[in-house]
């Protein structure tokens, strides 16, 4: 069962206890309007918008189905009481809401696409010297290897005019020489 959250609708099973065979649970309980009332952070009580439905008929399952107006608050009380025929005991149950749950928190998956597809250009500050940043930026970025005594490896930041990071290079004469990428 998912955690109760702030303004969404919420649905529970709950079950009563019987008056007639204390310790067991009322199959079919009789239910009528009024029967649950519920207080938002400790305010007056108001009774439900729908009236709790025994599922599946001649159970002791009774569901409560709180609309998202209801869910409106950090916590939620809900007070049964048998109205009419003393069938059932009293019953309370408190709810306490959050924002987030953890439904809303993002799959392996969800991370993973949203780091490779992250644009480098909305990224404020710079990363550590040998970071993954760093490291990829000499696979995407404006590179270039300017001749001196030694030469010089120059990768650019996503600007494509500042140095993101520079490194002494080794060459050979004898290789064919890749002198840049733009």
């Amino acid at each position: 069962m998912s955690e109760p959250k702030r303004g969404v609708a919420y649905t529970l099973p709950v079950a009563l206890l019987s008056v007639a065979n204390p310790g067991m649970f009322q199959s079919n309980p009789t239910i009528a309007a009024g029967d649950f009332q519920l207080s938002k952070d400790g305010g007056a009580l108001t009774n439900l918008t729908n009236v709790p439905a025994v599922t599946p008929a001649g159970s002791p399952i009774l569901w409560l189905v709180l609309t998202a107006a209801e869910m409106t608050a950090d916590l939620v009380s809900i007070v049964g009481s048998d109205q009419a025929g003393n069938e059932w005991g009293p019953m309370h149950l408190a709810l306490h809401t959050t924002v987030r749950t953890v439904d809303d928190v993002p799959t392996a998956l969800q991370n993973a696409d949203t780091l490779l597809m992250r644009d480098w250009t909305l990224v404020s500050g710079g990363p550590p010297n040998y970071s993954v940043w760093n490291a990829l930026r000499f696979l995407r970025n404006v590179w270039s290897l300017v001749a001196g005594t030694p030469p010089v490896l120059h990768v650019k930041a996503e600007d494509g005019t500042t140095d993101a990071w520079t490194r002494n290079v080794t060459t050979n004469g004898a290789a064919l020489p890749v002198t840049g990428v733009s």
